[in-house]
């Protein structure tokens, strides 16, 4: 038993005080990952991510939103909320949203699947189904992408109320 714990102390000691070569990042980019897929971060290239590596900032996608807040109006607990989220890529290379996840599931975001052009744009249209909220609601939207940072936040707020 003695053998073992000095043994796996040792382990630890050294694998924490050496810095992971390619073979172990990949292997941590592959335990990240879910289902076989590259995990957001890695997929979308962020020079924030295990890789170290840097990105060039004037080479990144930009995604930029007209209004990335809605206000919606107030309206009776049932009511589905919509609004389209219009966005361009002002950067110099194809914009790829890998994902767009709301904070709650009352809330659902579709997105462009496609790359898009420098240039170009699209929407992304946001749902918030009011069923059982009652007072001021804030919802919010994740759009990951291959943009620096690579997640924009997205919001929708207004009240609902009940009869």
């Amino acid at each position: 038993m003695y053998k073992l714990i000095i043994f796996f102390s040792l382990t630890v000691l050294f694998s924490c005080n050496s810095k992971p070569d390619a073979a172990q990042k990949s292997t941590a980019t592959e335990a990240t990952s879910t289902g076989g897929d590259e995990s957001i971060s890695e997929m979308i290239s962020n020079p924030a991510t295990y890789t170290e590596e840097k990105t060039d900032p004037t080479k990144a996608a930009v995604i930029e939103f007209e209004k990335p807040s809605f206000k919606f109006p107030r309206v009776k607990a049932g009511t589905i909320v919509t609004n389209a989220f219009k966005f361009r890529n002002t950067g110099k290379n194809p914009l790829i949203i890998k994902d767009a996840v709301a904070s709650c599931g009352c809330t659902v975001a579709e997105f462009p699947k496609e790359p898009i052009a420098p240039g170009e744009g699209g929407t992304i249209l946001a749902k918030f189904n009011t069923e059982g909220k009652n007072s001021m609601q804030i919802k919010y939207i994740s759009v990951y992408a291959n943009t620096i940072p690579n997640e924009t936040r997205l919001e929708m707020e207004g009240e609902v109320y009940k009869d």
